[in-house]
């Protein structure tokens, strides 16, 4: 009951957080409205609406060039690309974003580079992020298609980035503090991409994990009773 509750408190949120972005979007491109005679009718679902246009706004219409958008039951209209403009706008801070991230993490992420050069076990490192390049490439197509929509739930991945960072530099715990960078990766991605970008990226982002080498005495405690079984066979 509590988890259906908090989601539909969730898809509140966003819906609110949708009407503002519309909102700001329509206030910043919207055409100056014109006082005319001549009207554009159109269909808003099983209703046909009309807005008031001149003769170069019915033409820019009839190209492609202006669309009809409504927003709190008002129709205005925008410029086809200000919604691309948009998306290439938080596109590319979400890229900023990500370099800032790589900047923070540099110390973390060099000694775990180090970590890979040393160890033969986890020399596959070196292949898990061009790897998961790779994955997200062969996905581009759907990419484009997305609708970029942000979602408040990146918050929670945000958050666990940033108490793992915090527990692993307390304990001193290297695995936590990598992990941690991930965590971040996926809630920015979450956050200002949105569910569906997230939805198509979700492989490669947990691919990344991989890449994270694990601790040592976790590794003693699996190998150990492996290395038992091992044994026993080989004398059978």
């Amino acid at each position: 009951r509590d988890s259906e509750l908090n989601r539909r408190q969730q898809e509140k949120a966003e819906a609110r957080a949708r009407t503002a972005a519309l909102r700001q979007l329509i206030e910043q491109h919207r055409v100056p409205r014109v006082e005319s005679d001549d009207y554009y009718n159109f269909v808003d679902g099983a209703k046909i609406r009309r807005i008031a246009v001149d003769a170069d706004q019915r033409r820019r219409i009839l190209s492609g060039d202006l669309v009809i958008v409504r927003c709190e039951g008002r129709y205005n209209l925008v410029p086809a690309d200000a919604a691309a403009r948009r998306d290439r706008f938080l596109v590319y801070a979400t890229g900023g974003m990500i370099i800032l991230l790589f900047g923070i993490y540099f110390p973390i992420l060099r000694i775990m580079v180090e970590h890979w050069a040393a160890v033969e076990d986890y020399q596959h490192g070196f292949l898990i992020a061009p790897l998961a390049i790779y994955f997200a490439y062969e996905r581009r197509w759907d990419l484009e298609d997305a609708r970029i929509e942000g979602s408040w739930l990146g918050l929670a991945p945000l958050a666990i980035g940033v108490v793992s960072l915090a527990i692993g530099r307390l304990g001193t715990e290297l695995m936590t503090m990598r992990a941690a960078f991930i965590f971040t990766l996926i809630g920015l991605v979450l956050l200002v991409l949105g569910r569906e970008v997230f939805r198509i990226l979700a492989f490669p982002l947990f691919f990344l994990f991989l890449m994270v080498p694990l601790p040592q005495s976790l590794v003693n405690t699996i190998a150990f009773p492996l290395q038992l079984i091992a044994a026993k066979v080989a004398v059978l």
